[in-house]
């Protein structure tokens, strides 16, 4: 099944969405889309933070070197009664031979008795200053660290003070062990990719969100990364062309069209405003159609070479298809179906039409001065260029079985259309496969967008004033062209 998209109507004054078909637009158009499976989004924001995610590598290592090299010295400091008292000895006295033996069994690392460890607190605690804060329960203190090692973060912090920045290295291997655990990253990543998923949700929902989503050391934000992965401000729903899509450039599933449903007219609430269904756009076209049509034909009444040819070639009745082939691209699909070889004879006498055909290109910058003439409308009122290459792009939107009907029609020899299915029976074999042609893309543009072709084309009194809301006054020439005409 083909998609059906919401592409945006160039050249409008205000955004303007009407649906169609994905496959049949050009690259220079655009689409109403929207952010893709919220599972593959976020894969890909998880995908650019993999080395957050993982190991932190160099820093982690760095820590553990020097953990490894603190738990060494705490061990030393720690290991025996004999290494605790070390960092007290520049506050012994040497008064004696008692006190001389007792320096002398700390710095080989003998065994301290009771004793020895009473002694040694007496003389250290005499030797503090007042201005220390010393008092018995200090010495009490430095007791109980000496004989067992025991002391609370209160009594490390004075002894790392007032006696030895040693006792600071407790304090450096618990801020060593917490800023490890920061950087040893959770194995489980579940939790944070259900808050992305939920991120994306509401971003696509246009509900409200976390701005920021942290994890361990990360910090997310969810829309700056969107930004960054699609080159585009993401929302709910937002424009996006056509072209990247199909070279798949930018989007990697991240974008995806949003896909118009015809049961129930599937336009979301905030579009709405903007939307123009296929028969009101269509009634535009083949008001535009027509009008070129009429500039066209009103021109080569006033060309005398192109009066020459068809004088010289008796032509009396000459599909007006053949002068909208000759100004528009060779390559422009819309009018190629519009108006077929078959619909405008290429092929029988095709020497004479092709001659017109290149007549009316060469006479193109004129044209505007021969419709001024025949119409009696001042040239400069005439907008020829203009519609032409508006024509051109609104053509491309327009769902092709619209021109594929029309065509068809034209061709239907034997009966008008609605006579042609009256009598199926007794027209032309040739006349019956146009006819069935004609009912499959009528029945396709009824299945896909509720609405037939005879809608499509039935210009309404509104129509050039809706027009002109549209693209601008200046189209206001086209009222004097039909009543030039009628």
């Amino acid at each position: 099944m083909p998609q059906k998209v919401l592409a945006t109507v160039p050249y409008v004054k205000e955004l303007k969405v009407t649906p169609t078909y994905s496959k049949q637009l050009p690259p220079e158009h655009q689409v109403v889309t929207t952010l893709g499976n919220s599972k593959d989004i976020v894969a890909a924001i998880m995908s650019n933070h993999k080395p957050g995610l993982e190991s932190k590598g160099e820093e982690q290592l760095e820590i553990q070197l020097e953990l490894e090299s603190l738990g060494e010295e705490l061990e030393a400091l720690n290991a025996s009664r004999s290494s605790r008292a070390k960092p007290f000895l520049q506050y012994a006295l040497e008064k004696d031979k008692a006190s001389s033996n007792l320096i002398g069994k700390i710095e080989t690392g003998a065994q301290l008795t009771g004793g020895d460890i009473d002694r040694l607190t007496n003389q250290v605690y005499h030797s503090f200053d007042k201005n220390t804060g010393a008092t018995e329960s200090t010495k009490k203190a430095i007791r109980t660290y000496i004989r067992g090692g025991e002391a609370d973060d209160e009594t490390l912090q004075w002894f790392a003070t007032y006696v030895d920045t040693i006792f600071k290295k407790p304090f450096q291997y618990n801020d060593l062990k917490d800023r490890l655990q920061r950087t040893t990253p959770t194995s489980d990543t579940s939790g944070l990719e259900q808050t992305l998923i939920q991120t994306v949700e509401a971003i696509k929902s246009g509900k409200d969100y976390q701005e920021e989503i942290e994890f361990n050391d990360l910090r997310i934000n969810v829309y700056q990364e969107l930004q960054q992965l699609t080159g585009v401000e993401p929302g709910e729903l937002f424009p996006y062309w056509i072209d990247e899509f199909v070279k798949g450039e930018g989007t990697n599933g991240l974008i995806v069209p949003f896909e118009y449903e015809t049961k129930g007219i599937s336009v979301p609430e905030k579009l709405k405003p903007y939307y123009m269904s296929v028969d009101k756009f269509g009634q535009i076209i083949t008001l535009f159609d027509k009008a070129i049509a009429e500039l066209l034909h009103g021109h080569a009444n006033e060309s005398r070479e192109i009066s020459k040819i068809l004088e010289e070639m008796k032509f009396s009745n000459i599909d007006r298809g053949v002068f909208i082939r000759a100004i528009f691209p060779e390559s422009h699909q819309p009018t190629l179906t519009l108006y077929s070889d078959a619909r405008i004879r290429i092929t029988e006498g095709e020497g004479d039409v092709r001659k017109i055909m290149e007549q009316i290109r060469n006479e193109r910058e004129e044209i505007p001065r021969g419709v001024a003439k025949h119409f009696d409308i001042p040239e400069e009122q005439i907008k020829f260029e203009k519609l032409i290459s508006l024509q051109a792009q609104l053509m491309q939107l327009l769902p092709f079985p619209v021109y594929v009907c029309a065509d068809t029609d034209s061709r239907i020899t034997s009966h008008y259309i609605g006579e042609a299915k009256k009598h199926r029976a007794s027209i032309s074999p040739k006349d019956r496969i146009l006819l069935a042609k004609y009912e499959l893309n009528d029945r396709q543009l009824q299945k896909d967008f509720g609405v037939n072709r005879k809608k499509i084309t039935n210009i309404t009194e509104t129509t050039l004033d809706e027009a002109m809301q549209l693209f601008g006054e200046e189209l206001g020439f086209i009222q004097k062209l039909e009543s030039t005409s009628t």
